[in-house]
Formats: C-alpha cells, sequence, structure tokens
C-alpha cells in the first residue's frame, strides 16, 4: 500500500489497513496528539494497543509518502520525504493478529491534511522491498 501525505498545517492523520472491522485493524498514526509522531496501533478482537512508536516530527507544506508492506507476519513502513527521492524503513515487526481487510485513511475531525497517490498492490516476496538500494525493481517504481 502506498499513501502520500500532505499536511497543510501540522495535524493528525492515520493509514489503516488490514482493516476487517471496528475491533481488528491497523493503524499508521501519524502526529499523533501529546503522544510519539508517529505510532503503529492494532485493535485485535476490540483490545486496542501500540505496537511501537518513534518521534519523527512533521512539517507543514511537505508531501510525505508512506508505503505499507504487509505479508502473513511482517509489517513494513517505509517514508519518503519532500520530492520522495530518500526512502527510510522507519518499522519493521512481526505481527499477524489480524491477516485479512480493507485499507483507509483518516483524519480526527482535521480538514489540514491531503491524501493523494492512494494505491494497493500485491505483494510479491520475490520482488520485495526490503533493499530500496538493490538493482532489482522495486514495489513503488
Amino acid at each position: 500500500m502506498k499513501v502520500n501525505v500532505y499536511f497543510e498545517t501540522v495535524g493528525n492523520a492515520a493509514i489503516l489497513f488490514r482493516y476487517y472491522d471496528e475491533s481488528n485493524w491497523y493503524a499508521l498514526e501519524l502526529n499523533t496528539p501529546n503522544r510519539k509522531k508517529v505510532r503503529l496501533v492494532k485493535k485485535d478482537e476490540g483490545e486496542a494497543s501500540e505496537i511501537i512508536a518513534h518521534d519523527i516530527f512533521f512539517s507543514a507544506g511537505v508531501w510525505y509518502r508512506f508505503t505499507i508492506v504487509f505479508d502473513e507476519s511482517n509489517i513494513e513502513v517505509w517514508m519518503q520525504t519532500g520530492n520522495l527521492r530518500n526512502i527510510e524503513r522507519i518499522i519493521n515487526i512481526e505481527d499477524a493478529d489480524v491477516q485479512r481487510g480493507t485499507v483507509a485513511i483518516a483524519t480526527n475531525e482535521f480538514n489540514g491534511v491531503y491524501f493523494d497517490g492512494i494505491s494497493v498492490q500485491h505483494y510479491d516476496p520475490d520482488i520485495g522491498i526490503s533493499d530500496p538500494g538493490a538493482n532489482k525493481k522495486r514495489v513503488w517504481d
């Protein structure tokens, strides 16, 4: 899954994946108020928990691209900033509680965030995304 996010003013947003129902999903939360700025959270059978969080700060007026790769038990999150040339893996975890579902984007009553370039494609482990510098086809090309 790939999503471009633009903050007109710095506010919060979320990218949800493997969204099965209100009680089962994963979300990449951006600019979480009063918490670390990037959080991977999940809700499994109605129980919400934070998997990992990072202090990554966002600037207004800048595009960010998030590539989320979820394959069986592995979840990777990659982030590109500004001109979208540099890519950095910010999350790489094993978690397989929620195995299926749809994708979604959300804000919490905040209208200063824009989403663009949303795409979902099949993950091919032979192509992968784990080495963005490798001389092979990558899923974000």
